[in-house]
C-alpha cells in the first residue's frame, strides 16, 4: 500500500473547514456570553448610580426646617418672629417664604396663599433666617395674655442643585408668654 497524497488532500480540506466552523460557532457563543454579562453589568452599574444619586440627593441637599422653639415674641418691638435654618449641607437658592400669624386656625392652603416676604435668595448651610410679622398693639395686648394662643404658619420654597426644588412647611400653635407650643403640622420635601 503506497501513500496517495491525494486520498488525504480530498478528506482532510473538509475536516479543517468543519472544524473552524465549530470554532467559529463556540467563539459566536463566548462572545454572545461575554455582551449579555456586559449588558448585565451596565444595568447593575446604571441602577448603582441611581441609588447612590438618590443617596447623594438625601445627603447633601439643602433642608430648611425650623430652628429650635424658633418662634418668638417681642412685645417692645409689635412682633412676631419664626427663624428657620439650612440644616443640608449645600446652598439653598432662590428662597421664599410665606408665613402667616393669626388668633384663628391656620391651614396650609392659607399660609400658600400669602405673598412671599422680602428676603434673601440664598442660605447657605448652617445659616437662618428670620420671618418677622408686625403687629398692632391691640393683637399685642391680647399676646400678653397667659390664655391665648397664636397660630404661625410658615412654607418655605428653594432650589438646590440642578433643576431641583425643596419645600418645608410648619404651622403650630404658640402661647408666647407661658412658653408653650404645640406642632401641628410639619413636613419637608
Amino acid at each position: 500500500m503506497s501513500y496517495d497524497p491525494t486520498v488525504v488532500k480530498d478528506w482532510i480540506f473538509p475536516v479543517i473547514e468543519a472544524l473552524a466552523s465549530i470554532a467559529a460557532i463556540i467563539l459566536v457563543l463566548i462572545v454572545w456570553r461575554q455582551v449579555k454579562q456586559t449588558d448585565e453589568q451596565l444595568k447593575m452599574t446604571q441602577k448603582h448610580l441611581e441609588m447612590t444619586k438618590d443617596e447623594m440627593d438625601v445627603t447633601l441637599r439643602p433642608w430648611l426646617a425650623i430652628e429650635h422653639a424658633g418662634v418668638g415674641f417681642e412685645p417692645e418691638n409689635n412682633r412676631v418672629y419664626v427663624r428657620y435654618k439650612n440644616y443640608g449641607q449645600t446652598p439653598a437658592t432662590n428662597v421664599r417664604a410665606r408665613a402667616l400669624a393669626s388668633f384663628i386656625e391656620v391651614t396650609e392652603e392659607l399660609v400658600k396663599n400669602r405673598e412671599y416676604t422680602p428676603g434673601i435668595s440664598t442660605l447657605v448651610p448652617d445659616a437662618s433666617r428670620v420671618v418677622t410679622f408686625d403687629m398692632k398693639e391691640s393683637v399685642r395686648d391680647k399676646l400678653l395674655s397667659k390664655e391665648s394662643y397664636m397660630w404661625v404658619g410658615i412654607f418655605v420654597e428653594y432650589a438646590y442643585g440642578k433643576d431641583q426644588r425643596g419645600e418645608y412647611m410648619m404651622i403650630g400653635e404658640y402661647n408666647f408668654i407661658a412658653g408653650h407650643d404645640k406642632t401641628h403640622v410639619e413636613w419637608t420635601r
